[in-house]
């Protein structure tokens, strides 16, 4: 019997890193993109691939039933700032509103699970198709860790910690135990970005998981993108939470990270 699994994909490599690994397996997989925000590859890398606008939920359970998809994974990150444009897509923003009060990351995705639970979907956890892009505890890259960069980290983790667990982001940027950003709406790279335009070259860089993270709920990632911008930032250093925290394009990034003197490690 055929095995088929549905991904309802987002912006970034996580939509495409679960897809090469459930056809890895011999299943057959079945790609819904959010139109606007899924990668174009994964047309190319899914054995059906169909892109569906928020305005229409309908269609994308129609779709996954027409496939007789049972399970599905989210996969990627849909941009909040959407919610809030001057036109917003309004079948969204209508099952959210009838559903919840604010339009916090979190809330989106539980309340969407919670459409696709009663749809009659499972959305499963992604953790076992994630096992290899895990990192352990400690230097990621041959850079040594600075006094200054280590006390940083100690500062700024558990402030990290705080605002993870309070919804308001996952990020957070300090130098000389200053913080110089925090993320907000604007997403990872645009908190790094302004960090080092506040605080100019030295930052150090945390993305850190909620305490008690769904990891089928906006699971923070990072990847080659990530320390891309942190370069251009002029940061001294990436850490991630080992263990948890998917790294994506690990031994390209690890590689650059190397080469041009960014520290990466995981706490």
């Amino acid at each position: 019997m055929e095995q088929k699994l549905g991904i309802i994909a987002g912006s970034g490599r996580f939509p495409l890193y679960i897809c090469r690994r459930i056809r890895s397996e011999g299943k057959t997989c079945i790609v819904a993109a959010v139109s606007g925000e899924a990668e174009e590859i994964l047309s190319e890398e899914a054995d059906i691939f169909h892109e569906f606008s928020l305005d229409n939920l309908n269609a994308l359970t129609g779709f996954l039933k027409k496939h007789r998809i049972k399970q599905v994974i989210l996969a990627g990150k849909i941009e909040p700032r959407r919610t809030f444009e001057k036109s917003p897509p309004r079948g969204l923003i209508f099952k959210m509103l009838q559903k919840g009060k604010d339009q916090r990351p979190a809330s989106l995705v539980s309340l969407a699970i919670s459409f696709l639970n009663r749809s009659g979907f499972e959305v499963m956890d992604p953790s076992p198709y994630l096992s290899d892009t895990f990192c352990p505890k400690g230097r990621l890259n041959g850079i040594r860790i600075k006094k200054r960069v280590s006390d940083d980290i100690e500062f700024g983790w558990p402030l990290a910690r705080k605002l993870a667990d309070w919804d308001i982001g996952q990020t957070l940027v300090v130098k000389k135990q200053a913080v110089a950003a925090v993320e907000g709406m604007e997403g990872t790279n645009a908190a790094i970005r302004r960090g080092g335009e506040l605080a100019g070259p030295g930052t150090v860089v945390i993305k850190i998981s909620r305490s008690s993270q769904d990891p089928r709920i906006d699971l923070p990632a990072v990847g080659m993108e990530t320390v891309k911008i942190c370069l251009e930032a002029g940061c001294a250093a990436l850490c991630i939470e080992a263990g948890t925290m998917p790294f994506f394009q690990k031994e390209e990034a690890l590689e650059r990270a190397q080469k041009h003197g960014l520290a990466v490690l995981a706490k």
